[in-house]
């Protein structure tokens, strides 16, 4: 079974067919989302995230997906998630803003629309972005000290902004009341998130590292003086 290289190329192969014949009556919807969905995605290289809601998401009632993944890893299709309703409803106060994800960012393949009526806590999602990020932050300088064994110099800017671009989604959200249509909306309201040319010089590459760090230290700050309602 060959690789999977567009969602039009996923919609008409067998998989859909394949997938509500293995979960049966226990199935109420399968999606993509997460970085499936996001305009650096690359096919070649990366699985799609499919996703699943269930009636019921007990061990014995996934398992006949376990025959299906030698082929699905041959196509670079990724398991995800299972979630039953009950699971969506007790868990959206916990996970705002992978939950603000999901809900912007799905593609329904088969079912019942997901999240349709989602609305996020302001509250719970300043909290968790200021949570997260405080620990970004703290890690960030891991990222700096073993910036010199990488592959290049920039490798500190990209392995960074995979981890904070998901999270300054959220800010973003919170700053406007709605979902940034892609990354170049985050970048225009956090400039320091932009990956800039890269460079051989040494010194304007560690000036470069001390900015993006003091930049979200600042972004911090700011999302802990946050009121939201």
């Amino acid at each position: 079974m060959k690789r999977i290289l567009s969602i039009s190329e996923l919609e008409k192969s067998p998989w859909k067919s394949m997938l509500v014949e293995a979960l049966g009556s226990n199935l109420i919807s399968i999606f993509l989302h997460g970085k499936s969905l996001l305009p650096n995605f690359n096919p070649f290289k990366e699985d799609w995230e499919i996703s699943f809601i269930l009636k019921e998401n007990n061990v014995s009632d996934i398992e006949p997906l376990q025959g299906l993944l030698k082929k699905a890893n041959k196509a670079g299709l990724c398991f995800a998630l299972f979630f039953t309703p009950k699971d969506l409803l007790n868990a959206t106060d916990s996970f705002p803003l992978e939950f603000l994800h999901i809900a912007n960012k799905n593609h329904l393949l088969y079912g019942e629309p997901i999240l349709k009526d989602f609305v996020v806590d302001l509250k719970e999602l300043r909290l968790q972005c200021e949570r997260e990020l405080r620990g970004r932050l703290i890690q960030i300088h891991q990222y700096f000290l073993y910036s010199k064994q990488g592959k290049t110099p920039m490798d500190f800017f990209i392995e960074a902004n995979k981890e904070l671009l998901p999270l300054f989604y959220g800010v973003f959200y919170l700053d406007h009341k709605r979902y940034p249509n892609d990354h170049e909306e985050v970048y225009q309201a956090h400039p320091f998130l932009r990956i800039e040319e890269p460079t051989a010089n040494a010194e304007l590459l560690q000036k470069r590292i001390h900015n993006y760090i003091l930049e979200l230290s600042r972004a911090v700050e700011y999302i802990d003086s946050m009121e939201v309602s």
